[in-house]
């Protein structure tokens, strides 16, 4: 069996999540192992997420921790895309062989936006950012694309 090494790092990160959310997490998980589920049991609620998962969750900083997640996103993509290992992406990128490993487990403590714009940059890739009015007063959104 092979240790799966982002599952400490992703538990740390669930254990900060509200404890509504993980519950109703721990819940749907464990539906999904049991396989078949019978809606005469319980009735399950349907809600709609924004589309800010960080927000629906209530973590802090929503708008910055996706913004950094769609970063690292689209680093993943072209890593995977060009098909590099982690030795030959981290001579590209001018970063340690293990810090490509910390971005594709999406493990992204110490990673500014700064830094991963600057990643992408090495990468042959250009950030844009479009800022634009709030639809409701709920949200706050800043879109950070990519080139």
């Amino acid at each position: 069996m092979r240790v799966i090494s982002w599952i400490k790092a992703a538990q740390k990160d669930f254990e900060k999540f509200p404890l509504e959310a993980r519950q109703k997490t721990i819940r749907a998980l464990k539906i999904a192992a049991e396989g078949e589920y019978t809606m005469k049991k319980e009735r399950l609620e349907v809600v709609r997420g924004s589309d800010n998962p960080f927000r629906d969750v209530g973590l802090p900083n929503p708008e910055l921790e996706n913004a950094r997640a769609t970063l690292a996103a689209e680093i993943i993509g072209i890593l995977n895309e060009r098909n590099l290992s982690k030795r030959k992406a981290a001579s590209i990128t001018g970063i340690d062989p293990a810090d490509i490993t910390r971005i594709r487990n999406a493990d992204l403590k110490g990673f500014s936006m700064d830094r991963m714009i600057k990643i992408l940059a090495t990468l042959n890739h250009r950030v844009e950012v479009r800022v634009h009015p709030i639809r409701t007063r709920r949200s706050k959104s800043v879109n950070v694309l990519h080139a």
